[in-house]
């Protein structure tokens, strides 16, 4: 039976706003409540072919088109497309600085301490010789979960 991967990519911001007397006297319910802000995507098995994920206590550099993997072993990815990321910095000092030859966004990214990213589709490149590499740095102190 070969491996079958799916995911669901979920990002939500529910968010309360607790007003005071001078704001909103008249009432006694004083939140306003902000939610609907939220998007699931959600990617069938066909459409994924692979999730890596680790834990990381120091720099290191990915290398897409020979990704070793716990689980699965060494993954070339070569011709696939980055479908989302999700990073955490569990530094509670360092900044964790993510660059490469594979392009995320266009450039480089930052995580401050304690921070998380989300990014789904933020990328139409395929991973080649040319765009093969994501960097690791900062942190002594990281996740990252990687969905192709």
């Amino acid at each position: 039976m070969a491996n079958t991967f799916s995911a669901t990519v979920s990002l939500a911001c529910n968010a309360i706003v607790e007003l005071d007397d001078a704001i909103l006297p008249a009432f006694g319910e004083r939140s306003l409540r902000f939610s609907g802000f939220s998007s699931n995507n959600v990617l069938e098995a066909g459409d994924v072919i692979f999730v890596y994920a680790a834990t990381f206590t120091s720099g290191t550099t990915l290398d897409l088109t020979a990704l070793q993997d716990n689980l699965f072993g060494t993954q070339d990815l070569t011709g696939e497309t980055l479908q989302a990321i999700l990073v955490n910095n569990n530094s509670s000092t360092n900044n964790l600085t993510i660059a490469g030859s594979y392009p995320i966004l266009g450039g480089t990214l930052v995580v401050p301490p304690g921070g998380k990213l989300l990014l789904y589709k933020p990328t139409t490149t395929a991973v080649s010789s040319s765009y093969k590499t994501i960097t690791f740095s900062g942190s002594t102190s990281y996740e990252v979960m990687l969905i192709f």
